[in-house]
């Protein structure tokens, strides 16, 4: 699910789009345990090559991080010794971050996620 959505959130930023409102409530599972991302009405456009750009993108960042916290909470107990939890624990704190500058990107977030999965 957090690489599908994080996916999601590069292709869209790659365009200068920005969901505006990345959270729980806006993401589906299909039968086969695809997200399906939605809800689209607070998106924006912005230029991707202003000076704001990174702010934009990373203030969905944590957006995402708060998807992430409702994910990795769900996990039954005995999911939190597998290898890869603490990992995960760690980009969601990354994404948490309050100065918006030191919260990865989603290529960043996508790439230590990707890892966590080979």
């Amino acid at each position: 699910i957090l690489e599908g959505i994080a996916s999601v959130a590069c292709q869209l930023h790659s365009k200068g789009i920005s969901h505006c409102d990345l959270y729980a409530h806006n993401t589906l599972i299909d039968s086969s345990g695809n997200p399906l991302f939605g809800d689209f009405g607070a998106g924006a456009f912005y230029d991707t090559g202003s000076s704001q750009a990174e702010k934009i993108q990373k203030i969905e960042v944590r957006a995402f991080a708060c998807l992430m916290e409702d994910l990795i909470t769900r996990l039954p107990k005995e999911e939190f010794k597998l290898a890869g939890v603490k990992e995960l624990t760690d980009l969601m704190t990354d994404c948490f971050k309050e100065k918006v500058a030191d919260r990865p990107d989603f290529a960043e977030i996508l790439k230590r996620i990707r890892k966590l999965m080979s």
